[in-house]
């Protein structure tokens, strides 16, 4: 069958007749052997029964926002196959299987989601942003990874999928066997978290209830004017020295690409009010303070000290070229991936830095 169960087989060899063990892995559109509920912070048990078998996970209505901890702290490791102790919620949004907004999606249940349980010896774990999350890498060995099949949405009419209850072992009359169909999957349960997971969890979620999916900053004369979702631009508080456009009076913002370039954004002092200036940043040989001081940092394999640079912050007009030049604090429109500059810049996000100044 299709079944992923252990068979043995026999095989002619030079030391003679001996068997070895053959996996038959489940296809991707049987039905899954196993269900469970989704729990914030849980486990998926009894992996090594399940392994290359498919899994439904069933996810509740409530639960699928971007505004988790589980989101929040990037619980997931990998990029399209993830260690089994990634979240599901924070994998259904890295890959885009099924839309996770900030707010919980209204008009169904929750979403039934299909895994399929891997060896994770035999998969690599790497580092990707997706859909605005960026998830971590894992370098080590991990017994088993997870990877999302499928993924459809419980209407209202069949919110009753979500209350999986595991049979009772007592409950072996007839009368029991026989509603329990051959074909339906066994039910599991989801491991809990410990209680120091659950609190910063739900101290998190206290913090953060009343944050809307937009996050709009304040320009330089109190008038909101850029809406932001990264969290490295959001004003930091409703008072004029915890908006992001005062911070760079005194600092300067880098920014780095997909492609490896980097843009240097800093404001133009005019007369009547404030503008900014974007420019490329060219050549760094010529950037640096007149005396670098040396650190105590040891070359590997080497002895003696390390010149250790330091930049000039802002650089010199020798080491940018002016991309675009009185921009208005309106002008920047910040995405989770990628920056907006004006009408016809657009700038795929690497990284994204406030340096103060330092001449």
């Amino acid at each position: 069958g299709r079944r992923a169960l252990m068979s043995t087989e026999p095989v002619s060899t030079a030391a003679g007749p001996q068997t070895r063990s053959r996996v038959i892995r489940e296809l991707d559109t049987d039905p899954p052997s196993g269900a469970l509920l989704y729990a914030p912070g849980g486990s998926i048990p009894s992996l090594s029964v399940y392994l290359h078998r498919l899994l439904e996970i069933r996810i509740p209505a409530t639960n699928l926002t971007r505004n988790s901890y589980e989101i929040a702290k990037r619980r997931l490791w990998g990029d399209g196959i993830y260690t089994s102790d990634s979240d599901i919620v924070a994998i259904l949004l890295h890959t885009g299987k099924f839309p996770v907004r900030q707010a919980s999606p209204k008009g169904i249940a929750g979403v039934s989601v299909v895994v399929r349980i891997l060896n994770g010896e035999e998969h690599k774990f790497p580092s990707s942003m997706k859909h605005g999350l960026l998830s971590r890498s894992w370098g080590g060995s991990a017994k088993y990874a997870i990877k999302i099949v499928r993924s459809t949405a419980i209407p209202l009419t069949q919110a009753e999928l979500l209350n999986l209850k595991p049979q009772s072992r007592r409950s072996s009359s007839r009368d029991s066997r026989d509603k329990q169909s051959k074909k339906s999957p066994k039910v599991l349960v989801m491991s809990a978290p410990d209680k120091s997971y659950s609190k910063y969890a739900a101290k998190y979620l206290q913090m953060n209830k009343h944050i809307s999916e937009h996050v709009f900053c304040f320009s330089s004369d109190g008038e909101v004017a850029v809406r932001s979702i990264l969290p490295e631009i959001r004003d930091r508080g409703i008072s004029g020295q915890d908006w992001s456009v005062n911070r760079l009076q005194n600092s300067v913002l880098y920014i780095g690409t997909d492609k490896g370039e980097e843009y240097e954004l800093r404001p133009e002092i005019n007369s009547n009010n404030t503008t900014f200036q974007l420019a490329k940043v060219l050549n760094l040989d010529n950037e640096l303070k007149e005396k670098p001081k040396p650190t105590k940092r040891k070359l590997r394999g080497k002895s003696g000290f390390v010149i250790q640079p330091t930049r000039r912050v802002p650089l010199l007009p020798s080491n940018l070229k002016v991309e675009k030049s009185n921009l208005s604090w309106e002008d920047l429109e910040w995405h989770p991936n990628q920056i907006t500059v004006g009408q016809d810049l657009t700038l795929k996000l690497s990284y994204i830095k406030f340096k103060p100044n330092s001449s």
